[in-house]
C-alpha cells in the first residue's frame, strides 16, 4: 500500500490553488465555526462549516496527513485533493469527508480565485481500499428481475448480500469494471439515452459522472488504467478514464486510438459486455449481431500507424463474453506472466457440455485469429465474469455468473490452478446481470 501512496503523492503535489505562506493568508470568510472537537468523520460523511462570506465560486481543498511507522518518513500526506461540495450558502458550506487515505488529520482549505485560506482541521477515519478483493453484483436493465436497479455487496464468507446504492428509475449502470486499488467502480452510465462515464466511489459512497458522450463500453488496460471505447462518427476511439477525480491528480491521457468501423457495423453492438486488453495491446470485444449470433471483435492496437478492427465469423450463441487470465511466459518458468484473453461461449442454457451445447471457456489465438479448444466447460449459460489473480499468482480464479434453471442466477468459482468448479452460494437466487471484483 505504501508504494501506492507514494505514487499518488507525486501527482497531488500540484494543487489547484497555491498559498503556502500561512502568515499572509487572505481572510476570505469570517466567524468560522468548525465541527465539534473530537468528532471523527467517516469517508463520505457530510461535514458542515459555518462562516460569514462564502461565495458561489468557492471550492474546498484538503491537506491530509497521517502518521507513518517509518524510520525516515514519519508522516504521509496528500495535498491538493478536492472536496465534493453538496451544499453552499453565504453562511455555511457542506462537503464530503475525504476517502481513500489512512485515518488522518485533514486541514480544510477554502479556495477562491487562486487564493486559499485555512478554515481548520477535522479527523477522518480510514478510507483505504481493502487488501482483498470484494465481490459486487449489478442489477440493471439486463437483469431478469423486478427489483430496483442497484449495486450490491456479495459477502464471500457467508450467504449475505447488502445493497450499497440504488439507482433512480431512469438511470442505468452497465459494463462495470474496477481498477485494483482505486476502490471504485467504473461503467457506462445511461440516463435519457445519454451514455457517459459513471464512477461510484466505494470509499466515499458517492457518484461521479464525467466524460464524453457516446460511450460504448469500458475495459481495464494492461497498463493499470481504465479505458472507455467511444463512438465518434464512423470510428471508435479508445481513451483513458480518470478513476480518481477526487484527487485532482493529473493522469496523462493516452492518445485517442481511432478505429474505422467496418462497413455495416454499428458501435452499439459492442455495448453488451466490458472489453479486455491483452498484453499484446489488442482489445477483445464482443458484437451482439441481434440474430442469435455473436462475433469476436478485436481492436488491433499493436501498430500505432495502422489501427484496425478485426471481426470474426458469427458464432451461434446466447452469450459471448470476453475474459482474461494470466499464463507463464514460455522459457521463463513461473517468474513472469502475461495476460491473455479469450471468450466464454454459451450456446444454450441448461444443456450439458458433453452434448456440445453448454458453455465453453476458450482462449483467443491472436496468430490464427481463432478460438482455442475449451479449457473448461459448464452446463448453464454465462452472464458475466470477473477474474481474480493474486500478486504472487498463487491464486487464480474466475468468478462466473450463470443463468439458473429457476430461482435466479448462480455464481460459481473456477480455480484455474486446480481446474475445478465450486459453487459460491449453493442454491443461487441472484438477481444480477453483472458481477465485478473490486478493491
Amino acid at each position: 500500500m505504501t508504494k501506492n501512496y507514494l505514487f499518488l503523492l507525486l501527482g497531488l503535489l500540484l494543487a489547484a490553488c497555491s498559498s503556502d505562506d500561512k502568515d499572509e493568508q487572505p481572510i476570505l470568510v469570517t466567524n468560522v465555526v468548525m465541527p465539534a472537537s473530537g468528532t471523527v468523520f467517516k469517508p463520505g460523511e457530510k461535514v458542515t462549516i459555518m462562516a460569514k462570506g462564502f461565495q458561489d465560486n468557492d471550492e474546498i481543498m484538503f491537506d491530509i496527513r497521517w502518521p507513518l511507522q517509518d524510520e525516515v518518513l514519519h508522516e504521509g500526506y496528500a495535498k491538493g485533493g478536492r472536496g465534493v461540495i453538496t451544499e453552499k450558502t453565504a453562511t455555511s458550506i457542506t462537503f464530503l469527508a475525504p476517502g481513500h487515505w489512512p485515518a488522518s488529520t485533514t486541514e480544510i482549505l477554502l479556495c477562491r480565485s487562486g487564493q486559499m485560506m485555512s478554515l481548520g482541521k477535522i479527523s477522518v477515519a480510514d478510507g483505504q481500499a481493502p487488501k482483498d478483493f470484494q465481490l459486487y453484483g449489478i442489477i440493471n436493465s439486463r437483469s431478469n428481475t423486478d427489483r430496483p436497479y442497484a449495486i450490491e455487496y456479495i459477502n464471500l464468507e457467508k450467504p449475505q448480500t447488502v445493497e450499497i446504492v440504488r439507482l433512480a428509475d431512469n438511470q442505468d449502470f452497465s459494463c462495470v469494471v474496477n481498477l485494483p486499488g482505486s476502490w471504485s467502480l467504473s461503467g457506462v452510465w445511461t440516463q435519457d439515452n445519454r451514455r457517459t462515464t459513471g464512477l461510484y466511489d466505494l470509499s466515499m459512497n458517492y457518484w461521479e459522472k464525467t466524460g464524453a458522450d457516446q460511450l460504448v463500453t469500458m475495459g481495464i488496460a494492461t497498463g493499470n488504467s481504465v479505458f472507455g471505447v467511444y463512438q465518434g462518427g464512423d470510428r471508435l476511439f479508445v481513451k483513458t478514464v480518470n478513476v480518481m477525480p477526487y484527487t485532482r491528480m493529473y493522469i496523462p491521457e493516452k492518445p485517442d486510438y481511432g478505429f474505422l468501423l467496418p462497413e455495416g457495423m454499428k458501435a452499439e453492438v459492442l455495448s453488451r459486455y466490458p472489453c479486455i486488453q491483452m498484453s499484446d495491446g489488442n482489445i477483445l470485444c464482443s458484437a451482439d449481431n441481434g440474430d442469435g449470433t455473436f462475433s469476436p471483435v478485436v481492436l488491433n492496437g499493436q501498430n500505432m500507424e495502422e489501427k484496425s478492427i478485426y471481426v470474426g465469423e458469427p458464432i451461434q450463441a446466447v452469450a459471448l463474453i470476453p475474459f482474461w487470465i494470466v499464463k507463464p511466459v514460455e522459457g521463463m518458468g513461473t517468474a513472469k506472466y502475461t495476460r491473455v484473453g479469450g471468450y466464454i461461449v454459451s450456446k444454450r442454457n441448461g444443456a450439458t457440455a458433453e452434448e456440445g451445447d453448454g458453455t465453453e471457456f476458450r482462449l483467443w489465438n491472436p496468430a490464427t485469429k481463432t478460438l482455442d479448444e475449451p479449457f473448461t466447460t459448464f452446463s448453464n449459460a454465462a452472464c458475466s465474469v470477473a477474474t481474480l489473480v493474486s500478486e504472487d499468482f498463487k491464486k487464480q480464479e474466475l468468478y462466473v455468473l450463470f443463468d439458473g434453471s429457476r430461482n435466479g442466477r448462480l455464481i460459481y468459482v473456477y480455480d484455474l490452478l486446480k481446474g475445478s468448479w465450486e459453487s459460491l452460494y449453493p442454491g443461487g437466487g441472484f438477481p444480477y446481470s453483472e458481477i465485478v471484483l473490486a478493491r
